[in-house]
Parts: structure tokens; sequence; C-alpha cells
């Protein structure tokens, strides 16, 4: 497929998170790698129906690393607690596995959980927080059996991000097998080009048809991707960090429904002969 330029989408709607949809799944486990500071608005949001939170970064624990030492999480993991300062939160106790540092300088991580507990006040649930020091792919294949929600935002493949390709065929293949049927993919399309579903909205942002968050929603954007068997549904939006944040509902099997339309709306090789035109046109 030709290079398509990274264009975000106008953020023109409100938050919209329909957590009804997730209190009949089970496994309610959330994982966000290359999380970074970004822990508190997914742990607000998400804390009515999620009950274990892992926060993943290479850089926790780590003094003086420069990807967590701007918001102190580079410090040992005995001697931040609690992470979370909320109103809405109130800390219960913390539990540690592996050395609290390691030298920031290292290649080798050696992991370390700091595991966090608290009561979400406004619906009285206990839920636990997990802040993991190590890479998110040895998080995803070691720590976690299945999965509700995947949240991954603010990354890419260059300008210190971390290059991980979550949706290639082998990295993808896993995700979609952990994840439930009917779990969230809460992203904002980072590093999300090897995915059909999210190629197809890459492809019509270049074309012109598709600038606003909203036009996602309403008609209401659905995809069956026919390599991975999944439904993709964009039903909602989150709080910006670089860019609009979608959620997708992920189904097993094609689950379109009727009344939006039905992606792909064109074949790969159809949308190739269509940017070729766009990209290079010819000379009258």
């Amino acid at each position: 497929m030709y290079l398509l330029d990274h264009k975000d989408l106008r953020s023109d709607v409100p938050d919209s998170v329909p957590l009804s949809r997730l209190e009949g799944l089970e496994d309610r486990v959330l994982l966000y790698p290359v999380c970074g500071g970004d822990f508190l608005v997914p742990v607000l949001h998400f804390a009515p129906v999620i009950d274990v939170f892992w926060m993943v970064d290479r850089g926790y624990f780590r003094p003086g690393h420069q990807d967590t030492r701007f918001f102190g999480l580079d410090q040992p993991a005995d001697t931040v607690s609690p992470i979370l300062k909320d109103p809405a939160l109130d800390f219960q106790g913390a539990t540690l596995e592996g050395p609290p540092a390691i030298n920031s300088r290292g290649v080798h991580i050696t992991p370390c959980v700091l595991t966090e507990e608290y009561i979400h006040l406004p619906t009285g649930r206990s839920i636990q927080v997990k802040f993991r020091r190590g890479y998110g792919h040895s998080t995803f294949d070691k720590e976690i059996s299945r999965l509700s929600i995947f949240f991954y935002r603010g990354d890419s493949h260059g300008e210190g991000g971390s290059g991980n390709n979550w949706y290639g065929r082998d990295p993808g293949k896993r995700i979609w097998d952990k994840l439930v049927d009917g779990g969230w993919l809460v992203t904002d399309l980072s590093n999300s080009y090897s995915q059909d579903a999210f190629l197809e909205i890459a492809i019509e942002q270049n074309l012109g048809t598709l600038q606003k968050a909203s036009e996602l929603l309403d008609p209401m954007y659905q995809f069956y991707s026919e390599s991975i068997d999944r439904t993709f549904k964009c039903i909602g939006t989150l709080s910006d960090r670089y860019r609009p944040c979608l959620i997708f509902q992920i189904t097993k099997g094609d689950t379109r429904e009727e009344g939006a339309p039905k992606r792909p709306l064109l074949s790969k090789r159809e949308w190739k002969k269509i940017l070729k035109a766009k990209l290079f046109p010819k000379e009258e």
C-alpha cells in the first residue's frame, strides 16, 4: 500500500463512553502498554466496570529515566505510593513484586509490579492498578490471559515512540485471541495501519472523505476484517491525549448491522487504484 500521510481527525464531539456494553463481560481487565504518565484518565473512566488495570512502561522505577522522570515514576517502586491522587479514589494499600529500582541505562529490564488497591468511591467498587516496569509485549505474553479493554494511545514509530506494531500478523493474532468477545479497543490509531479496519480510516482521511471524529459515530463505522474474522464498530470517544481517542467494540464473526455502511467499502486493490490517481495524477 502506498505511504499515507498521518492526518489527525478533528475532535468535534464530547466524551461518549457507553459502559453498559461492558457490564456483562467476564475477565474485566484493561491493559495499557507504553502508558507513561497517562494513567488517571483510563482508571477514572473505567473503574465502574474494570477490576484490574495494567499500566506498563519500560521507564517505571528506573531513577533518572528520560521517559518517566518528569512525573515522578522514575523513583523506586517502594517510595511512590499512592500514585493515583483523585477525590474519587480511596487508597487501601500496595504490594510489590520484583526489585524496586534498576539502572536507567541498562538494556535488560528486570520486571517489577507495584499493585495498588483502591476503592472507587462513586461506585464502592474495589479495583487494582498494577504498574509494571517492562515492555508491553512481554507483559501481554506473561501477565495477560484474558482482556476486556486494550487501551493504546500516544505512541509512534519514531520521535521517542516505542515502534511497537500491535496489529501485525503475529502480535495482532494474540490480541484478538485474548480480547473477550465484545471487548473494546480504545485508541487514537497510533501505529495502526497494519490493521485493515484502521487502514481504511487512514485512506479515507487522505482522500478527504473522513475528517471529523463524529463521522465515525453517525453513521456508525463498522468494518468486518476477514483476515481475523472480527467486526470493528466505533461506539464512542474518549478524552484527547494528542488526538481524538476512539472506542471500538470488537466482536467475533461478521456482526455488521443494517442502517450503516458495511465496510470495507472497497477492496485493497480498488483503494490502491484511487490512491495512485490522487498521489500521482496524470498530466493532461
